[in-house]
């Protein structure tokens, strides 16, 4: 027997277009696809659909998705201070070649 909401889920995720974006319907071609492919090697699956998530799946699917949106955080709150690093480097450098550029004055008066 074929646990059918797996299938989907393998579908859904694995089938994507150029640009990384699920492909429409692509439980539903996955699923052709196989059979064909099943039924052509002379397995004649059994197709379950069984209902109700299990509790314990339902808790690793949401804590799956609490640890993505942590890595997403995480990974915005490094892209800021990177970005906010760079933007006061470039403050930094513009003020040092301001100096620079005032004490040449100074030495030129000086001469």
């Amino acid at each position: 027997a074929v646990d059918a909401s797996i299938w989907m889920v393998q579908f859904l995720k694995a089938m994507r277009d150029e640009r990384g974006e699920p492909i429409p319907f692509a439980h539903v071609l996955g699923f052709l696809k196989r059979l064909v492919k099943l039924t052509h090697l002379r397995v004649f699956p059994v197709v379950v659909f069984d209902g109700k998530t299990p509790v314990m799946k339902r808790k690793t699917v949401r804590e799956r998705k609490r640890k993505h949106l942590e890595a997403k955080l995480t990974l915005r709150k490094a892209a800021e201070t990177i970005l906010m690093n760079a933007i006061e480097r470039e403050i930094l450098e513009k003020q040092l070649e301001k100096r620079v550029e005032k004490d040449m004055d100074k030495d030129e008066r000086f001469f």
